[in-house]
């Protein structure tokens, strides 16, 4: 059983994480695949074409209205 002593120093204890997590994008760069091979480290992104709006397909068609 512990004693209340007015006047006697108090001891603030910190407790934290010691491997904290990291948020978002910072946790994903640090855990993805390191590249090694120089054929890797010359390879780019893949660039995609352009796709303009009224190029893309519809995604629902209307076959009848009741």
């Amino acid at each position: 059983m512990s004693t209340l002593v007015i006047g006697a120093p108090a001891r603030l204890v910190v407790r934290a994480a010691v491997h904290p997590k990291h948020k978002a994008t910072k946790g994903h760069t640090k855990n993805r695949p390191k590249k090694h091979r120089p054929s890797d480290k010359v390879r780019k992104a893949v660039v995609y074409p352009e796709v303009k709006p009224e190029d893309v397909p519809p995604l629902m068609t209307v076959l009848s209205k009741k």
